[in-house]
């Protein structure tokens, strides 16, 4: 293309000028797609960082908002409660070891109380054998003596049966006692650990909140700021069209000028002398237009590459921002999840461990009923013993000093029977500070203390739900960056990378442009007749001219032309360009 030689007479010329003005219609072909796709990319990536600063602004508010602040008040008073259940065991083996010193203190006095029945029995023994000793028949003891063995055997089966409930009920004490100073032990120590990492864990996430708080914020801004710069860069993709429009008028002045050729004489001008002037006033503007044109285009793919790495760089912040560094889920609470996981554990554990206090102090409340059954029957049994020992004592009276040894056995009998009321009146005290110790220790635990851990772990939970609220908020947002945002940029870097097509129409024109310098020089330096040729180049351009840069192109040509003519440039050539 474009290599036609020999004759430079008209009917080459003419041939030449439909050639590249033929040329010139191709070269700018290929562009509108290209800048289509481009035009395309910007404005994706324009709706993608006005989706971005919205994202943002919705989630400043958010982390900003009465909920994400009550979240983290919520984490750090449960924090505080987790350091006062580490310092007081968490739990009721305090009230457990109590109960158990009492329940050995109960097994103790029963087991005095064994011991005045067994003197009982002893008493009964020998009240028989001095009954059997009397010779009066004045005086009958053989039911005094039965009554007596009769009402020890009851006794102390009776005082046996409540030792076993009491040894019993103690063994149940002792066992939740040692689970429950086993799990204190081991529940302190790592209520201990949880706690420290808690408060270090808490006071990041008040700091990640303000810090997120600030970037979410700084993401915004940045965000529109981009958005408004991506859109002055679709503007400026005008230059295409004004490049396409500055060729076509280099066409149409080739094809008008081929027209004056074909018509026959040049209308009192050497049409030779016109065709060089037309060809030398082109050459220079497509010099022009292939320079501009490739300086906007070198232009334009370095404000992509930049805005492209700028877009980059809010994702990379956004990301450093709010990112947990595990490669994972992006949590708001971070590290401190795991930990508030694990502390609700815990409490579900305290909670189960108050159940099993509670399950115990209700055992304690049946076995010490039942228990006191059994020592009213002993208290029972008493009282007859002491109504049977006065009136044994008031018959031996009776019968002087042969009754005086039957009348010491029922003595003794009466001191035993004082002696029981008073242990059974003890073990009633005791009895009573067991029930009552019981009754407390369930009431802190199944009670203020089980709704004090129910509502610390609700708290938790629901400070964590509004925590993994925000931090699904957070991830949806930082998906659509890594998303929408990811892939617009991607579009910026490779159109960047990939616009080629202004190097191919600056060489298209750069061969034009050698043509018509040929052209140009063919038709020589002089002119006819400068006004003639200047009338005429007037007559032929006046229609395809009328952008000012392309008259400042015109006018250096025009200096070119009066050193040649003798003519001023403003007023030889600048005239037909208006």
């Amino acid at each position: 293309m474009f290599d036609r030689g020999g004759d430079a007479g008209p009917e080459n010329v003419r041939l030449l000028l439909a050639e590249l003005a033929a040329g010139l219609a191709a070269a700018t072909a290929p562009t509108e797609p290209v800048f289509l796709e481009v035009g395309g990319a910007l404005a994706a990536t324009v709706t993608g960082l006005q989706g971005i600063a919205g994202d943002f602004a919705e989630l400043s508010a958010q982390i900003e908002g009465e909920d994400a602040v009550a979240a983290v008040a919520g984490i750090e008073r449960a924090i505080a409660r987790v350091a006062e259940l580490s310092g007081d065991g968490g739990g009721g083996s305090a009230g457990l070891a109590a109960l158990a010193s009492d329940a050995d203190q109960l097994t103790r006095r029963l087991e005095v109380l064994r011991g005045v029945a067994g003197e009982v029995g002893v008493l009964a023994m020998n009240a028989k054998i001095q009954a059997s000793q009397l010779t009066t028949g004045a005086a009958d003891f053989t039911v005094f003596t039965a009554e007596m063995s009769r009402l020890a055997a009851l006794a102390q089966g009776t005082i046996d049966r409540a030792a076993a409930k009491v040894v019993g009920l103690s063994q149940v004490i002792r066992q939740a006692h040692a689970d429950e100073s086993r799990f204190a032990r081991t529940s302190r120590s790592e209520l201990d650990a949880l706690g420290r990492r808690l408060a270090e864990g808490g006071a990041e996430l008040a700091a990640r909140r303000r810090a997120a708080a600030a970037a979410a914020e700084q993401v915004r801004v940045r965000s529109a700021q981009e958005a408004g710069r991506v859109a002055q860069a679709i503007e400026h993709l005008q230059i295409n069209d004004i490049a396409s429009q500055r060729i076509d008028h280099v066409r149409q002045a080739l094809l008008a000028l081929d027209g004056v050729l074909a018509e026959d004489g040049a209308a009192g001008c050497d049409g030779q002398a016109l065709a060089a002037a037309v060809c030398r006033l082109q050459q220079v503007q497509l010099d022009r237009t292939a320079q501009d044109y490739v300086g906007q285009m070198e232009n334009l793919t370095a404000n992509l590459r930049g805005m492209a790495a700028d877009a980059r760089a809010i994702l990379d912040e956004a990301r450093a921002a709010f990112s947990d560094g595990g490669g994972g889920r992006v949590s708001f609470a971070g590290r401190l999840e795991a930990d508030i996981g694990r502390a609700i554990a815990l409490l579900d554990e305290f909670i189960a461990a108050q159940a099993r206090v509670a399950e115990v102090t209700d055992a304690v409340h049946a076995g010490v009923a039942e228990i006191v059954g059994e020592l009213s029957a002993v208290t029972s049994i008493d009282a007859d013993m002491q109504v049977m020992g006065l009136n044994a004592t008031l018959k031996c009276g009776r019968l002087g000093g042969e009754g005086r040894a039957l009348g010491v056995i029922a003595h003794e009998l009466r001191a035993c029977s004082r002696r029981t009321e008073d242990n059974a009146r003890n073990l009633d005290i005791l009895l009573d500070r067991i029930t009552g110790a019981g009754a407390g220790l369930r009431d802190r635990e199944a009670g203020e203390g089980h709704r004090r851990l129910a509502d610390l772990r609700a708290a938790m939970q629901e400070s964590l739900a509004r925590l993994n609220a925000l931090a699904d908020l957070l991830d949806a947002a930082l998906g659509r960056l890594d998303g929408g945002g990811v892939q617009a940029i991607r579009r910026l870097e490779d159109m960047a990378g990939g616009i080629r097509v202004h190097h191919d129409v600056a060489a298209t024109l750069g061969r034009v442009s050698a043509r018509l310098a040929e052209l140009g020089r063919a038709g020589g330096a002089e002119a006819a007749d400068d006004v003639t040729l200047r009338e005429r180049l007037n007559e032929l351009l006046s229609k395809h001219y009328t952008m000012a840069s392309e008259r400042l192109v015109h006018q250096l040509v025009a200096d070119d032309q009066a050193a040649v003519a003798g003519h001023e440039p403003a007023a030889a050539v600048d005239d037909c360009f208006l």
